[in-house]
């Protein structure tokens, strides 16, 4: 697992030969992203301000660093459809030129019908300025384009700015383009200009299907006209927020203007843990009285999702169990748990508002084991949530594959999964959610980032259930896990390799078991049988945002 596919799914193409690569500019963007954090962006200043005509054929352009997006929630394959940005800027405006590739330029969809519309019902490109990066919630603009040449545009939240903006929409064979010019002076920007910015390049191609009509029936699953025509959607940008919303200013990524004179500050810190329990090191004391810091309602049970250690369950073996740390300013906020219970089983957590309406995860990721796959049998294709506040799969029904042994599937604020973790069983799985992406259980409609939870969370579930590694956080996790420390003896023609815990800022997702230098296997848990006859057995630990630990040796018995 490599930090390109899950800290960021981010390509950055090899800078062009009409753009100077010399020390200093290299050493620019590292030191932006160690006191910022990826992804960074050169900017350069053009010769000439590019012609703005939708083609990207003005020369100036091969002065930009291209640069590619990925999935908007972080996902681990590359997308399906190709979309390509460059950004020039001068004293005067910042330039995008965006080549969007698409296979089957016949359905792209161009909403709306004017200026401010409901561009979003259709096929579009998003533009997320916060010149000066100070990274406040809805302060910052917000362009949207679709292939019509529509624009939808916004400042600090306000829909009725408009700005005087330069832009054109071109097409090509395999796809369509965007090419604008956005006046500093509509930025707020006069005179000097800030060396760093907060922005982002987002794409909406949208989900195509449309389901068949059935009376009579109480399922929410039903099937698709024509499934063969179904399209998946797909939401890309460059820095990705790890969740279905691109509103998320603290995750824009971090462009480097050239023409940039006044120095922008670093964050105070790129990474908070807010709360943080592996249930190991709960004294034998607590064990007994029952409960842990920061829970109610619990007990300490001698199971652990690496295998021997602890973790928590509801004192009456199920129920509900309450988290009791205050929430607040929950924007950029990730909530990580191992949880084990039985098939088929639902776990609910929520928060509640100020006014007692409980609230939901909007969108939640689960990974499992090629073992818990193996003992379940899936919905096939056509199968799809009515429900859904977007034409999801049933929660427990599209698997995608990702790095390391595990398996991923989301579930989402919808029927028949509303509001809780439909679990696919059999072993234990891990649970990630944006705490800052949650619904209203009566409403439906996302919450203002402005929600605070002072109660905490509530888990509940009418089976018995476990928790284990829980841990919540503000950022993105960019330190690896430390370097474990491993030995082996042999086990008849194999060699059995057990290491101790890998401790991490989050959670460590799994280990590579290496033969000199070859990898024979991958697993979450702490030991693992692998051939023998090898000279050298290392160990690496790797984190659910692609951080690596260094090697580590195993010891032999001679060794020991």
């Amino acid at each position: 697992m490599v930090r390109k596919t899950l800290a960021a799914v981010l390509v950055v193409l090899p800078l062009s030969a009409g753009v100077a690569a010399g020390a200093s500019r290299d050493a620019v963007l590292a030191e932006v992203q160690a006191k910022f954090g990826p992804p960074v962006m050169w900017v350069a200043r053009p010769a000439a301000a590019p012609v703005i005509d939708g083609k990207l054929d003005d020369k100036v352009w091969a002065e930009a660093q291209p640069v590619a997006l990925g999935f908007l929630t972080g996902r681990w394959e590359t997308p399906t459809q190709k979309t390509e940005a460059r950004l020039l800027a001068d004293s005067k405006a910042i330039y995008f030129a965006v080549k969007c590739f698409e296979s089957e330029p016949q359905r792209v969809i161009a909403a709306g019908q004017k200026r401010d519309g409901d561009l979003w019902n259709g096929d579009t490109l998003e533009f997320f300025l916060d010149p000066g990066h100070k990274s406040l919630r809805h302060q910052y603009v917000q362009v949207i384009i679709n292939p019509k040449g529509l624009i939808y545009d916004s400042k600090n939240n306000n829909t009725n700015w408009n700005a005087d903006l330069s832009v054109k929409v071109g097409r090509f064979e395999g796809g369509w383009t965007v090419e604008m010019a956005v006046p500093m002076a509509e930025l707020g920007v006069e005179g000097a200009v800030p060396n760093v910015w907060g922005l982002n390049v987002n794409r909406q191609r949208p989900e195509l299907g449309e389901i068949a009509p059935v009376r009579g029936i109480t399922s929410t699953a039903v099937p698709l006209k024509e499934p063969d025509k179904y399209r998946e959607g797909e939401d890309t940008a460059w820095s990705p927020t790890y969740c279905r919303s691109s509103h998320v200013v603290q995750r824009f990524g971090h462009a480097v203007l050239e023409v940039g004179s006044v120095k922008v500050a670093p964050p105070e810190r790129l990474f908070e843990i807010i709360y943080k329990n592996d249930f190991d090191g709960v004294p034998a004391a607590s064990k007994q009285a029952g409960g842990a810091a920061g829970w109610s309602g619990v007990d300490i049970v001698e199971e652990n999702f690496r295998g021997p250690g602890r973790c928590i369950a509801p004192k009456e073996g199920k129920g509900a169990v309450q988290f009791t740390v205050p929430l607040r300013d929950l924007d950029d906020v990730t909530l990580i748990m191992a949880l084990k219970m039985p098939q088929n089983g639902r776990l609910y957590y929520y928060g509640r508002a100020p006014d007692n309406e409980q609230c939901e995860s909007d969108r939640h990721e689960i990974f499992m084991t090629e073992a818990a796959i193996e003992a379940r049998k899936f919905p096939a294709l056509h199968d799809y949530d009515t429900h859904g506040s977007m034409m999801a799969w049933k929660s427990h029904g599209r698997r995608r594959q990702v790095p390391g042994p595990w398996q991923m599937m989301t579930g989402h604020f919808s029927e028949p999964s509303i509001g809780s973790v439909m679990y696919p069983g059999t072993e234990w799985v891990v649970v990630r959610t944006r705490l800052g992406m949650m619904r209203r259980q009566r409403s439906q409609g996302l919450v203002p980032m402005e929600q605070n939870y002072p109660r905490g969370l509530t888990f509940a579930a009418g089976e018995p259930y476990l928790i284990d590694d829980f841990v919540i956080f503000r950022g993105v996790d960019l330190r690896p896990p430390e370097a474990v420390s491993a030995s082996y003896q042999a086990a008849g023609d194999k060699v059995k390799l057990q290491w101790g815990k890998a401790r991490d800022n989050t959670l460590t997702a799994y280990y590579e078991l290496y033969g000199d230098g070859k990898k024979l296997a991958e697993t979450h848990q702490l030991s693992a049988l692998v051939p023998g006859g090898w000279k050298k057995l290392t160990v690496v630990a790797v984190d659910f945002y692609g951080n690596r630990s260094e090697p580590a040796e195993a010891a032999g018995p001679a060794k020991q």
